[in-house]
């Protein structure tokens, strides 16, 4: 979509209503980034990287990380995107969000594209809890 390929949106309606080419384009890729990083620091969670920094992070490497650091905006981003996914899916799924420019397979692809999304808020407040069950002893 940020490249202009209309990924079942015409090229008008990317442009009108997404600024696609345009400051849309970074929007996408902003948010697309954005959730990358949020993903690795799920990851962080479960791998040794997660409890000490690595060595090579300037200033601060090699330093163990406090475990509170890591559970409360974990337990936050698990009720938030649980929350927001759910909302989204059901509004996709019953058609409140459904704008007209999207039908048939275009439809069906973008939701079937998002489902996995669904599971991450409800699998992130599993790892978080596995996270403080490790670590407490040091809360």
């Amino acid at each position: 979509m940020a490249l202009g390929i209309p990924v079942g949106y015409s090229k008008e309606v990317l442009r009108e209503e997404y600024a696609i080419p345009g400051w849309g384009m970074a929007y996408v890729i902003g948010l697309a980034l954005l959730i990358e990083c949020l993903a690795l620091l799920t990851i962080g969670l479960v791998r040794p990287w997660g409890e000490r920094l690595p060595r090579w992070v300037p200033f601060f490497g090699g330093r163990d990380i406090p475990p509170r650091a890591a559970l409360i905006p974990a337990t936050f981003g698990t009720v938030a995107l649980t929350a927001i996914i759910a909302v989204v899916m059901l509004q996709v799924l019953i058609g409140v969000k459904d704008d007209g420019h999207l039908s048939g397979t275009s439809s069906t692809v973008m939701v079937l594209c998002y489902l996995p999304a669904f599971f991450w808020g409800p699998l992130l407040g599993l790892v978080t809890y596995s996270y403080r069950r490790r670590h407490r002893h040091l809360l």
